[in-house]
């Protein structure tokens, strides 16, 4: 059977500064996939400002993810 749930982004650093993306579980089914820290990597250089902007298109285009 396949689950499906409402995710949030966030935008993270690294010590470094580095920023990073973050997505965590909204509302929906239980998946086991967020049992886990899902972080995404950003090409080095990457503002903190280019990574909320990454962050908002990923809120407004990426709304659920599904497990099977």
């Amino acid at each position: 059977m396949t689950k499906r749930s409402e995710v949030h982004w966030r935008v993270s650093e690294f010590e470094s500064g580095q920023p990073f993306i973050v997505m965590e579980q909204y509302a929906g089914d239980e998946l086991d996939l967020f049992k886990k820290f899902i972080g995404f990597d950003l090409p080095d250089g990457t503002s903190l400002d280019e990574a909320k902007q990454i962050r908002d298109l990923l809120s407004r285009k990426l709304i659920r993810v599904s497990e099977t």
